[in-house]
């Protein structure tokens, strides 16, 4: 079965379209069998919750890699001025990492899979933060007047689109997968990021 599998054994793509092709075609496939879904045991969007754990590992390896070299990145590149404002490319191209996920995940049409998909941005995003927060915490001295505004200004930025980013995911969701998620936290920690960086 799948619970014998491993993330070398099968891609998240193909994951994905098993998952895409349960929540689509397996019900009336079974139906036009003349059996109905609900009486077999287990369901088999239970049976794929295997996959979806080798998934969660891919979407956080992926998810890290990419707040690692962003993170990099940003302390590579001057700041530049953006509507009269410091400000670096971090949170665009953090969010877009982020979105990109999500489009991913909700193209499946599974709550399971939305789920995992936000669990593991909270990580990655809550990580982000922590790195920042050392970074003005004890680094505060080897950091440039720009580099540091910029901080300022992209933690304000980031908190506006992590709300956008809670949103989206709220609204893909039936109730009882939205209670099982909490990003909220994440806007504290953007704020905290930014109540760090003005002590800095």
């Amino acid at each position: 079965g799948f619970a014998n599998l491993n993330a070398e054994d099968i891609a998240a793509g193909h994951i994905l379209m098993l998952v895409e092709w349960v929540m689509r075609d397996y019900s009336r496939a079974i139906s036009r069998l003349g059996i109905e879904p609900e009486t077999l045991q287990p369901p088999l969007l239970d049976a794929i919750d295997p996959l979806l754990s080798i998934y969660r590992d891919h979407v956080r390896v992926l998810m890290d890699e990419w707040s690692s070299r962003i993170l990099q990145a940003d302390r590579d590149d001057p700041p530049e001025v953006v509507e009269g404002l410091y400000s670096t490319m971090a949170p665009v191209h953090l969010f877009q990492s982020i979105n990109t996920q999500i489009d991913v995940a909700k193209a499946s049409r599974c709550g399971k899979v939305i789920v995992v998909v936000a669990e593991e941005i909270t990580g990655s995003l809550q990580n982000f933060q922590n790195t920042l927060l050392l970074l003005t915490r004890d680094h505060w001295d080897n950091l440039e007047l720009e580099y540091t505004i910029a901080l300022i200004n992209n933690n304000s930025r980031s908190y506006d689109y992590t709300q956008d980013i809670i949103d989206k995911i709220t609204e893909s969701l039936d109730d009882e997968y939205v209670q099982e998620i909490n990003m909220d936290p994440l806007l504290d920690g953007f704020n905290n990021v930014v109540k760090s960086s003005i002590s800095a």
